[in-house]
């Protein structure tokens, strides 16, 4: 006989969703199939665990360069109830964004961060990285919702990385002021590291 404490322990976690395969730019048509993949991956995990409330806690978006669609395509489905309710992105709490716009121009680079990081509207994040993106001043503006938005969004977040983006001393004070606005309910006193 298998106790309760047992079946809780056998539970299945969320798991993370991935983009494998070598750095390349990521179209279109290859958003499109990862977001196939991703969707088959839920729907097993869902089915070999119903009661699981939470589907998928981690998302790493690494080392492919994004096209404006792509994103799109990617955020669109985090985002959707159709298969999932609630949305993906509402249970998500650890965002990997880093070296996501390499090769872009400025104006479709900037539009990429914005749509990724607007999928995570309804994410209460505890980690945060947006290291290796080059985004100056703009792409902070671009990413305020992962780094200074909805205050659930970001109440909880302890870990934020910004390593490697070209950030003057000018835009290393707007983060600071993005992280520190709120008094004593700024973001910068939760973050660890």
């Amino acid at each position: 006989i298998i106790s309760n404490y047992q079946k809780e322990c056998q539970q299945t976690m969320p798991i993370t969703l991935n983009v494998s395969g070598p750095r390349e730019v990521l179209t279109e048509e290859k958003a499109t199939a990862t977001v196939a993949a991703w969707k088959e991956e839920l729907l097993a995990h869902r089915a070999a665990e119903p009661s699981a409330s939470i589907l998928c806690d981690k998302i790493i978006l690494t080392d492919k360069s994004y096209t404006s669609g792509a994103a799109k395509i990617v955020s669109t489905f985090l985002t959707s109830t159709d298969d999932f309710q609630p949305s993906i992105a509402s249970g998500i709490s650890i965002a990997i964004l880093s070296d996501t716009i390499a090769s872009r121009m400025e104006e479709e680079g900037l539009e990429v961060l914005t749509t990724i990081s607007n999928a995570f509207k309804e994410s209460k994040l505890v980690e945060v990285d947006l290291s290796d993106n080059a985004m100056g001043t703009k792409g902070i503006d671009a990413c305020s919702t992962v780094l200074g938005g909805d205050a659930n969004v970001t109440a909880n977040l302890a870990k934020l990385s910004l390593c490697n983006n070209g950030l003057s001393e000018s835009t290393m004070h707007e983060v600071a002021d993005l992280l520190t606005k709120g008094g004593d309910n700024c973001i910068a006193k939760n973050l660890t590291q």
